[in-house]
């Protein structure tokens, strides 16, 4: 059993949106005791907005897997 005061993400998502015209990207981070949602940034187009999220999730879920070596 962990212990309550476990800090570690259970998984992490990525959302892009259209706002204002621009397209934002958001990495929405889920812990035990809640999600986070944080902005990355708002790109021109769709296509660069969808691949910006693509990438950082990818990147993300590497780093929630932990190291391959172990």
């Amino acid at each position: 059993m962990k212990p309550a005061n476990d800090k570690r993400p259970i998984s992490v998502d990525t959302a892009a949106e259209p706002e204002y015209g621009r397209w934002a990207v958001d990495v929405l981070v889920t812990f035990p005791d809640g999600v986070v949602r944080h902005r990355i940034d708002t790109f021109a187009t769709r296509a660069r907005a969808e691949a910006s999220a693509r990438l950082i999730k990818q990147a993300s879920e590497r780093e929630l897997r932990g190291p391959l070596h172990l």
